[in-house]
């Protein structure tokens, strides 16, 4: 199912939602973008929550990104 979410399209399937990213995401950012072994293939280290926060508003302000939850 495709919705529009702000101008930028939101993907519905039976397990995933994929939508645009907000403030909120930061700290699954964090979560991920700071372990050695996720920024040795994507050149996106991620060393503080300030960083990550810094990241989540610049993803949320282009429909290059969507940020990816399994739904409930």
């Amino acid at each position: 199912m495709l919705n529009n979410f702000g101008g930028m399209i939101m993907i519905t399937t039976e397990r995933l939602i994929l939508r645009p990213f907000t403030e909120n995401d930061a700290a699954d950012l964090f979560e991920y973008l700071h372990e050695p072994t996720v920024h040795c293939f994507f050149d996106m280290k991620i060393s503080s929550m300030e960083e990550a926060k810094k990241e989540a508003i610049k993803r949320k302000e282009t429909d290059c990104y969507f940020a990816i939850e399994l739904k409930d």
